[in-house]
């Protein structure tokens, strides 16, 4: 914990994006929140993140699986959905994420999508908030 919270402080010191570790080492819905407003990775194109790799390897495999149908728990904002609709044969994607912020920013990026590709056949991707009790 206090290795998390040196690391923290350094990237604040160094005028880098952090949100503070979770407490006791559990995030919740507020601490992913603060997470996706804060780092500017989470709201680039999928093709610039740090994760594009292994995306195209879960978008390889659903592709060589013939597989249509897509769920993603702990979606985020939806960028690996984005690069599933973009390189893979998909039908359907349900995201679901603890994360408000997160799905909102998806559900915006899936509107932009959806009016700016009225040449290619329409899919249906659904992502929703999960919410703790």
């Amino acid at each position: 914990m206090l290795k998390a919270q040196l690391k923290h402080l350094a990237k604040r010191a160094l005028g880098k994006p952090s949100v503070p570790p979770p407490v006791k080492g559990v995030a919740d819905a507020s601490w992913y929140d603060a997470a996706y407003t804060a780092i500017e990775s989470y709201q680039e194109e999928y093709f610039k993140s740090h994760y594009y790799s292994l995306w195209c390897v879960i978008t390889d495999r659903v592709r060589r699986n013939r597989l249509k149908r897509v769920v993603d728990i702990g979606c985020g904002p939806g960028q690996l959905a984005q690069c599933l609709f973009a390189m893979g044969d998909i039908d359907s994607y349900v995201g679901l994420d603890f994360s408000a912020k997160a799905i909102e920013s998806r559900r915006s990026s899936s509107r932009a999508d959806n009016t700016s590709s009225a040449t290619r056949p329409r899919r249906r991707s659904n992502v929703t908030h999960l919410t703790t009790s």
